[in-house]
């Protein structure tokens, strides 16, 4: 239901990296074991049910026998890449994209030496992987600006990933999309739960608002499942599980949010900038946002709109342009406020024009492609 299109996975490194302790795949330097942790089974059971999901790796800690405690070193390289070429050729898993180190202050150098050995191990192990970086929270997108003075640095990273960008990014990080090998720019970790608001508004603004104001085009949540007890403060997964031996299991909210996104647009789809922006209450204040893409090479679209800081209705009206679809437009609606989510509604006319009535507290997605479904599997009992 959920069609997630991209998992990031830890390398486990035997240290408490925020929610636990992962295990390394290589607790000292002659050890090598590519079963521990269950990473692998989750990046095969991702594959098994989307076989074009992107897989993206980032360590949070290592090991202290890793460059004697100095984690910017060549045994940092040959750890990343004994883990990409374990998820090929033990587990069938492609790896798209490595990370630095989580949060952390990067190293320029050690990127560009990263890069010239993946391109090595590329080239030996008939892989793609590329490299994201810095996932940072402290510099933001410092990054950017790093890359603009450094071309050995700009061919080096192939994605520019920040933590909890709150929909903006810079000037310099926007100009990376407009060189000559464009650099796309991602919210590579972010969350419903530091925010305000229900965690389905939150999304469906984080997603929207993320291009618009941001251009970023990738938002990785975290987390995808969090099995805390129940007295826990924190619920931020897009399932939740407080006795997962049970099997038993809750769906947040927030995951139709993420739906009304990947269920209607795929990876390699067109954002549409004159046909996406704000909405306002005619006062000067944003009350939502909507964004289209069109496939590639196709006349299909997709329209998501959310209304998540709206009070009252309001009326809209759609003029489709000449090289888009005149086929029926398809409306899937989910009321935040009335606790329905990803209701079929109603097809709006089949034409060049038509008008919705938009309520508030609500995500909407107009389209003209067909095969959404709102998955119910009906857990077991806790």
């Amino acid at each position: 239901g959920a069609s997630l299109q991209d998992l990031k996975v830890e390398i486990g490194g035997d240290t408490n990296s925020t929610w636990g302790s992962e295990p390394s795949h290589m607790h000292s330097r002659g050890d090598a074991n590519f079963t521990r942790g269950y990473e692998w089974w989750l990046m095969r059971e991702a594959r098994k049910r989307n076989q074009k999901i992107v897989i993206e790796l980032l360590p949070w800690g290592v090991p202290g026998w890793i460059g004697n405690y100095h984690f910017y070193s060549q045994d940092m390289i040959d750890y990343d890449l004994k883990f990409i070429n374990a998820a090929h050729d033990v587990h069938g898993i492609d790896v798209n994209y490595v990370g630095i180190w989580n949060e952390i202050r990067y190293d320029k150098e050690w990127i560009k030496s990263l890069k010239a050995a993946l391109v090595r191990n590329n080239a030996a192990h008939h892989l793609n992987t590329r490299i994201v970086a810095a996932d940072s929270v402290h510099e933001g997108w410092q990054l950017a600006d790093d890359m603009t003075a450094d071309p050995a640095l700009m061919q080096a990273v192939d994605a520019v990933g920040v933590h909890y960008p709150v929909y903006e990014s810079t000037v310099a990080a926007r100009n990376l999309l407009h060189g000559s090998t464009p650099v796309p720019l991602w919210d590579s970790e972010d969350t419903y739960l530091i925010y305000p608001g229900p965690p389905a508004s939150v999304l469906a603004k984080q997603l929207n608002r993320n291009y618009i104001q941001g251009k970023m085009t990738r938002l990785v949540h975290c987390t995808l499942a969090a099995s805390f007890p129940k007295f826990f403060p924190y619920k931020e997964g897009l399932v939740q599980a407080t006795s997962p031996w049970s099997g038993h299991y809750e769906i947040s909210p927030a995951l139709w949010a993420v739906a009304h996104t990947t269920q209607f647009a795929q990876p390699g789809w067109q954002y549409i900038d004159c046909a996406s922006g704000l909405l306002d209450d005619g006062k000067g204040n944003t009350v939502g946002s909507y964004v289209t893409l069109k496939a590639p090479n196709q006349s299909d679209y997709s329209v998501i709109v959310e209304t998540a800081d709206a009070t009252t209705n309001r009326r809209v009206n759609l003029q489709v342009a000449s090289n888009l679809s005149r086929g029926p437009i398809h409306v899937w609606h989910s009321n935040i406020k009335a606790g329905t989510y990803f209701v079929k509604e109603p097809d709006l006319a089949r034409g060049g024009a038509c008008t919705l009535n938009l309520d508030p507290g609500s995500i909407y997605s107009l389209t003209t492609t067909i095969g959404q479904q709102k998955g119910d599997p009906g857990p077991p009992p806790a």
